[in-house]
């Protein structure tokens, strides 16, 4: 019995090395980048209480895809590839018969608060004037549900939707490191995404699943900043209440080294 103790202790103890280990390589090595979010882009758990007596307080990367015209969404995780991107990739480009292909990992390339969030901008505004000026020509119930919806979706893009965007996925680094060389506004991480083919619209579909790393855990000695802070549903919009510094290292892994509040 005492064998078996022995040899699960020496297990764990192990693994919690290698664990830290990880940890050092990833922080003692060159910041590949390095961001000040707010709660738009970095949201607190809906279970915080539970999550904040169990094992501390993580937040989440909040990350969006550029809209498409006409089709004005945050919640799309899809881009469109042509094959020769698909294979440039690794994914096998026999994917007509409409199945999904295994996941990859990638490096995905992300911008912050630039011309992609931007241009959002620039959409809810025209879409909002638009149903204005319908409005105004034709009042009836309709158009004013409508004027209402596209002036909500634009106090959403001014005040409460993540401005980190998705951009280019790859799967070199250091191409990917050239391309976005010297840009401050540039995130680059490793997440995992699928591959298939749209046979309406003949073209193939790169579906972004998540980040390698999807939360980020707060250092006790930034905790307080959370205190009193409750979880609000995404469709409400409200001002962010806090900031994070966060830095990305040499394993592309994230951790925060300043906290603030925001706001009153």
């Amino acid at each position: 019995m005492k064998k078996y103790l022995f040899i699960g202790l020496t297990i764990i103890f192990l693994s919690n090395l290698a664990v830290l280990g990880g940890v050092m390589h990833n922080r003692s090595g060159e910041i590949t980048s390095q961001l000040t979010l707010t709660e738009r882009e970095l949201s607190l758990p809906y279970n915080m209480g539970a999550e904040a007596e169990n094992s501390g307080i993580s937040v989440r990367l909040n990350w969006r895809v550029p809209s498409e015209e006409g089709n004005y969404s945050t919640n799309s995780r899809q881009v469109k590839i042509d094959k020769q991107t698909l294979i440039a990739l690794g994914f096998n480009e026999s994917y007509e018969g409409g199945r999904r292909s295994e996941s990859l990992a990638l490096y995905w390339a992300l911008e912050f608060n630039g011309v992609l969030h931007r241009m959002e901008l620039q959409k809810a505004a025209r879409k909002y004037g638009e149903a204005l000026l319908a409005h105004k020509e034709q009042p009836s119930d309709e158009t004013k549900r409508i004027e209402k919806r596209f002036n909500e979706y634009l106090t959403k893009e001014k005040m409460t939707n993540s401005r980190l965007f998705f951009v280019k996925a790859s799967a070199n680094l250091a191409a990917l490191d050239q391309e976005f060389s010297g840009r401050k506004d540039i995130l680059i991480v490793k997440g995992l995404a699928k591959t298939y083919y749209n046979g309406q619209n003949k073209n193939y579909i790169l579906q972004l699943n998540k980040f390698l790393v999807p939360k980020i855990m707060v250092p006790l000695q930034y905790t307080d900043i959370f205190t009193n802070l409750e979880p609000i549903a995404r469709y409400k919009d409200h001002e962010p209440r806090y900031s994070l510094k966060v830095l990305w290292g040499a394993r592309l892994e994230p951790w925060i080294i300043e906290a603030n509040k925001l706001g009153k």
